[in-house]
C-alpha cells in the first residue's frame, strides 16, 4: 500500500489497455483502493491527489477500450477531482480533457469531442507538455475528418507527423502518415 505500487499498477493498466483491456481494468481498480486507502497527507505536496488521479485515469481509459462509457465518465470525474488538489494541475487536466474528448468521439458526439480535443491542446501547450499537444492535436485531426473538414484535418495530421518526429514516437508518425493518405484521397488527390 505505497505509492510506488500506485504508479506500478496504473502504468501496467496503461500498457495493457490494448492487449487485455479486462485485465487492464483490474490493475486499475486496484490502483485506486491502494491510492484512495492512503491518509491526504501521506506523502508531500499533495502527491496522494496526483496518485489518485492516476489511478481513476486508468479506470477511465481500461473503461473506454471496453466500451464502459458511463463508468469511464465517472472515474475520469473522479481523476479530475484528485487533480485539482495539486498545487499545479494543468498538465493532469489537460490529460482528463484529452480522455474527455475520446469518450466523446467514441460515441460519436463530435461536436462535444472536437471542443474539449482543442481544449487539451490548448491546456498541453500551455503546460509544454508537448506528447499531450500532439495526441490532442491528432484527436482533433481524427474527429475533423470525420465531420468532412478534410483540409483542416490534414493540416492537424502533417503537424502531427513532424511533432511526431522531434518525439521519436514511430508509431504516431505511421498513424499520422496513414491519416495524411486518408486525407489526399478524400480530397481526390490521388497522386499525392
Amino acid at each position: 500500500r505505497t505509492g510506488g505500487a500506485v504508479r506500478l499498477l496504473s502504468r501496467e493498466a496503461h500498457d495493457a489497455c490494448e492487449r487485455n483491456p479486462l485485465h487492464a481494468l483490474g490493475l486499475a481498480e486496484a490502483a485506486c483502493e491502494i491510492a484512495d486507502a492512503l491518509p491526504d497527507d501521506y506523502y508531500p505536496g499533495d502527491g496522494v491527489y496526483e496518485l489518485r488521479g492516476t489511478a481513476w485515469k486508468a479506470v477511465a481509459n481500461a473503461s473506454r477500450y471496453l466500451g464502459r462509457f458511463a463508468e469511464g465518465f465517472t472515474a475520469i470525474d473522479r481523476a479530475e477531482s484528485a487533480f485539482k488538489h495539486l498545487p499545479n494541475p494543468l498538465q493532469h487536466l489537460a490529460r482528463v480533457s484529452y480522455i474527455r474528448a475520446l469518450f466523446f468521439w467514441k460515441q460519436q458526439n463530435h461536436t462535444r469531442a472536437l471542443e474539449l480535443a482543442c481544449e487539451a491542446a490548448r491546456r498541453s501547450d500551455a503546460c509544454g507538455d508537448l506528447e499531450g499537444f500532439v495526441y490532442a492535436h491528432n484527436l482533433e485531426g481524427g474527429i475533423l475528418i470525420r465531420v468532412g473538414r478534410v483540409a483542416e484535418a490534414l493540416d492537424r495530421f502533417v503537424a502531427v507527423k513532424a511533432s511526431a518526429q522531434m518525439l521519436d514516437d514511430l508509431e504516431l508518425e505511421a498513424r499520422a502518415i496513414n491519416n495524411i493518405g486518408n486525407c489526399y484521397t478524400d480530397m481526390g488527390d490521388h497522386a499525392a
